[in-house]
């Protein structure tokens, strides 16, 4: 891919709204985002997460678009931990 300046970017992982998106880099500082992960990304802030109540524990479901981003699937081992008050879901 090419900038405006007309280098060559290169592919790499950008940041976009704290989340971790694919994009390109130029030497000169510009950057392109993937508009696929933008488009998870813009779905993700507007979607609220509600914990429900299943037998004696709470379930939290995880959008189908994080779920893209973070790239989780079905069987995948995942683990929760706790910092600052925030609780953490990190793909194990």
């Amino acid at each position: 891919m090419r900038c405006t300046c007309g280098r060559e970017m290169k592919e790499t992982e950008l940041t976009l709204r704290g989340f971790t998106v694919r994009g390109f880099v130029c030497s000169c500082g510009e950057k392109a985002y993937n508009p696929f992960d933008v488009e998870l990304v813009r779905k993700i802030v507007h979607e609220n997460v509600k914990a429900r109540k299943v037998a004696h524990s709470l379930v939290v479901t995880v959008p189908t678009p994080l779920a893209k981003l973070a790239r989780i699937k079905a069987g995948d081992a995942l683990k929760w931990r706790l910092e600052k008050n925030n609780l953490i879901l990190e793909k194990g």
